[in-house]
């Protein structure tokens, strides 16, 4: 996967959130996922204006935006983005949202596959709560001892040629 944030590589372990799409992911700790969608509207298909005007029939402002921060979101997974956040305090989660589960698989396998733990943002055991937006918010729960993270690549399947070793998949290596 390829990191599109301005931030080097070497600073990523602080990233606590991410929007990704396709093969690529932008990190997104230096602002919230919705302001980077006003920065970058072009990205999820909109414009600035259409942004506004949301938060204008919603009666919300930037600060206070909970229906139009849900609409936004939904509408980028509905266009095939897959937000992710890292909850570090309290249970220390990840939380990875779409529209449907099924049909982002491959998107979110890659994610935690070639990207989080690969690059060791995310341990194998770590705990992932995966939703699905437009599927009555679905989820899926891996719970680290039930094998977090490797349960999910075990269900989805690894993909070939994997730089996760298999031995760490036995053992549900953390």
């Amino acid at each position: 996967m390829e990191y599109m944030s301005s931030r080097k590589l070497v600073e990523m372990e602080n990233e606590q959130g991410y929007w990704v799409k396709g093969s690529k992911v932008w990190g997104v700790t230096e602002s919230r996922h919705v302001e980077f969608m006003m920065e970058h509207p072009d990205y999820f298909d909109l414009t600035i204006q259409e942004i506004m005007e949301m938060f204008k029939v919603n009666h919300e402002t930037l600060e206070h935006d909970k229906v139009t921060r849900e609409q936004l979101i939904l509408l980028a997974c509905k266009n095939g983005w897959v937000r992710v956040r890292h909850y570090i305090s309290g249970q220390n989660f990840w939380s990875i949202q779409c529209d449907k589960i099924k049909l982002r698989e491959k998107n979110i396998r890659d994610f935690i596959e070639d990207f989080a733990l690969k690059n060791k943002l995310m341990g194998y055991s770590a705990k992932l709560m995966i939703i699905g937006l437009d599927s009555n918010n679905e989820m899926d729960i891996y719970k680290p001892e039930e094998g977090g993270a490797m349960a999910f690549l075990r269900k989805v399947g690894m993909e070939e040629g994997s730089e996760v070793r298999m031995k760490d998949l036995i053992r549900g290596y953390k």
